[in-house]
């Protein structure tokens, strides 16, 4: 069973140097493999007629939503030049200074991931409907009894 699986590298490999794209080649041939896997009685069907439940799983995951919208506001800065002009202008301004280009490389990296929405909160540290909410959650939280000193084991006996 482990030519199989060499079986299928080399057809992954085949189908993409004939100029497929990626994604078409891995679900195709994973499909078709998976299909002779079924007729051949070495594959179960209940697999396969899993894979939509996986999907839609995989579609309604809140994180996995936002991948578009980042590539989507990677190709608007990259045809806009607004990234380009940014580092251009910040290495002007930060080019004499010894580093200068790797300021300038920080700065932009921070501004667009601040603008998308890569650095966020923590989520305890998220105000909710009002401040006074937070304020109580933050009070909820802290811990009620304190730690020990760390100066050390005092005496507390009475006979002294």
């Amino acid at each position: 069973m482990e030519w199989v699986a060499a079986l299928l590298f080399v057809t992954v490999v085949l189908v993409l140097l004939a100029g497929f794209p990626v994604a078409f080649t891995l679900a195709g041939t994973a499909l078709v493999f998976a299909t002779i896997g079924v007729l051949a009685g070495s594959f179960s069907e209940a697999l396969l007629l899993g894979m939509p439940n996986r999907i839609f799983g995989i579609m309604t995951n809140e994180t996995l939503v936002a991948v578009p919208l980042f590539v989507f506001m990677g190709v608007t800065l990259e045809r806009a030049r607004i990234a380009e002009d940014l580092l251009e202008t910040l290495s002007s301004l930060f080019g004499a200074l010894r580093g200068g280009l790797g300021v300038s490389v920080m700065l932009v990296g921070m501004l667009l991931a601040a603008s998308t929405g890569i650095v966020t909160t923590p989520r305890r540290a998220t105000r909710t409907s009002s401040t006074k909410t937070w304020r109580a959650t933050a009070r909820a939280r802290r811990p009620t009894s304190r730690p020990p000193s760390r100066g050390g084991c005092r005496r507390t006996s009475a006979s002294s």
